[in-house]
């Protein structure tokens, strides 16, 4: 059927008296004042809102949407001139340009390198491309990285410790691509689980706060305007919203930024993240901080030029350092304040051998009987079982049985330099090293789950260690990488070699290090 043609259209006469009539209601409606929001104040500016509608919510999402950034993503599609859209949201914490989100909202463009991996969008009406700065898709977070040549606003990151069923809760996102959407509830569930395609997540937040589709990466703020969880997933048409707590970002910080592994460089203290401070935790045995004297209870206030208030700034202020880069840290020691000047040592997990040491084709294990609901101390246990296995896994004499541990040694070839990722699957624990560091940890009684790890590698053969524990219930591990010229694979057989290191591997492994001048 031919649809009627509009009467304006047809008549310019007629449109000109419509369009004569709109513009004198649109005057009279300014005249009267019924725009109240446009009319300026005595300053110029616009009159505020009555008491009434300037609540304290109105006034929480003003102070937190700067901060908000709407991602999105641009994917080739199938056919010539089609382009893939996919939206997410994210938390800029830093006034640098460091943006908190989901490791799936991301995902599909990580591996762009050589063009932009997508937009943030902020209230005011700017963009800028962002640079995928880490992940760790296990844990379902990553920190994206953008350049706006001047400070920016961010979230304060509050703890998810003392969160009570029933207080309010604030969600700023993007939900099917309507940047800088609000939604609120209550927190309406502690200790929950959930799953996205990549991992599982415990206790995580339950929310009421509406969400759908883009609203992935969105933080969720208490009343106080702090960041205390990253919305990950929900249960459609259920209203069950959840979000990865702070305190948990907090433990896996470290791992997501990885400075030292991926940089080959070792500082030797680790920090107390869940301090609201930058408070050392730890200080390794003959790394540089020790040497010059820092000790376990110090507080950074400054590393590099950065002025460091928390353990998140610290971890960010250590990208892109090197071995033998000279770093200077303030601290606060019993109220009195103290610069150091260190210098980076060469991280070395091991040393490389430059020949094969025997054949490939597996590792050496041990099987172990008992029952822990974390790694043991393997080199305080009897062995109940040996021999050379091909794979990382799970021998057949001992599939379908509980109460169980295994420990594989030997070496990994490591075909050519570069930064290799390491991953560790199992139910229950396992753990992964090179030389005597941990690489990948995923200790501890879970279902199947997948942790990883990555680190620089130089060419050659490095002793490998894989521990693993079986309580009850289904039981699997694996062991797998991906590196230069490699794509996610099981460790193959060819690149395992049987014969043991020298020496012990502890639960707690000292790291060594070498000055970089030695």
């Amino acid at each position: 059927m031919i649809p009627k043609r509009n009467n304006a259209e047809g008549k310019p006469a007629a449109r000109r008296a419509c369009l004569l009539l709109a513009a004198a209601v649109l005057a009279s409606c300014a005249a009267a004042g019924l725009w109240a929001r446009d009319v300026p104040g005595k300053d110029g500016k616009p009159a505020p809102l009555p008491a009434e509608r300037d609540n304290p919510t109105v006034r929480l999402i003003k102070r937190c949407m700067p901060a908000i950034v709407a991602l999105r993503t641009f994917q080739p599609g199938g056919q010539p001139g089609l382009v893939n859209f996919a939206a997410g949201s994210g938390a800029v914490i830093h006034p640098a340009g460091y943006i908190l989100t989901n490791d799936h909202v991301i995902k599909a463009v990580a591996g762009n390198v050589d063009r932009p991996q997508g937009l943030a969008l902020f209230n005011n009406g700017s963009q800028y491309i962002f640079k995928i700065l880490a992940r760790l898709p296990q844990e379902d977070i990553a920190i994206l990285k953008i350049e706006t040549g001047h400070a920016i606003g961010f979230l304060p990151l509050g703890r998810s410790h003392d969160l009570v069923l029933g207080e309010p809760t604030l969600v700023i996102g993007n939900p099917n691509g309507l940047a800088h959407s609000v939604s609120t509830g209550i927190v309406s569930g502690l200790e929950r689980s959930t799953s996205t395609d990549a991992s599982y997540l415990p206790s995580v937040i339950q929310t009421t706060a509406p969400i759908s589709g883009g609203s992935s990466g969105s933080p969720l703020i208490n009343a106080l305007g702090q960041l205390i969880g990253i919305i990950t997933s929900q249960h459609s048409g259920q209203n069950l919203n959840f979000a990865i707590t702070i305190d948990h970002i907090r433990r896996q910080f470290p791992r997501l930024i990885n400075a030292e592994n991926l940089n080959g460089f070792l500082l030797g203290i680790e920090l107390d993240m869940l301090d609201p401070g930058a408070r050392i935790s730890r200080v390794l045995p003959d790394s540089p901080a020790a040497k010059k004297g820092l000790l376990a209870g110090d507080l950074v206030t400054g590393a590099g030029g950065w002025k460091i208030s928390n353990g998140f700034e610290f971890q960010l202020a250590l990208i892109g350092k090197s071995a033998g880069q000279e770093l200077p840290l303030s601290i606060l020691r019993e109220g009195k304040k103290k610069t150091v000047q260190l210098k980076l040592a060469q991280l070395l997990s091991a040393l490389p051998l430059d020949s094969p040491p025997g054949k490939p084709g597996g590792l050496r294990y041990q099987g172990y009987k008992g029952s822990w609901s974390h790694l043991p101390d393997f080199d305080k246990l009897k062995v109940a079982e040996e021999g050379i296995h091909k794979s990382v896994s799970i021998p057949a004499g001992l599939l379908e049985t509980e109460g169980f541990g295994l420990r594989f040694r030997g070496f990994v070839r490591v075909p050519r330099t570069g930064i290799y990722t390491f991953y560790a699957g199992s139910d229950d624990g396992s753990r992964l090293l090179i030389g005597n560091r941990v690489i990948v940890e995923n200790d501890g009684l879970h279902a199947y789950s997948e942790s990883s790890g990555a680190i620089r590698l130089e060419a050659g053969f490095y002793p490998l260690t894989v521990t693993y524990f079986e309580a009850t219930g289904d039981e699997k591990l694996s062991a797998s990488w991906d590196g230069p010229s490699i794509k996610k694979q099981e460790l193959p057989a060819d690149a395992l070699f049987s014969k043991e290191p020298a020496g012990k591997n502890t639960k707690a492994p000292a790291i060594p290090c070498r000055p970089v001048d030695e």
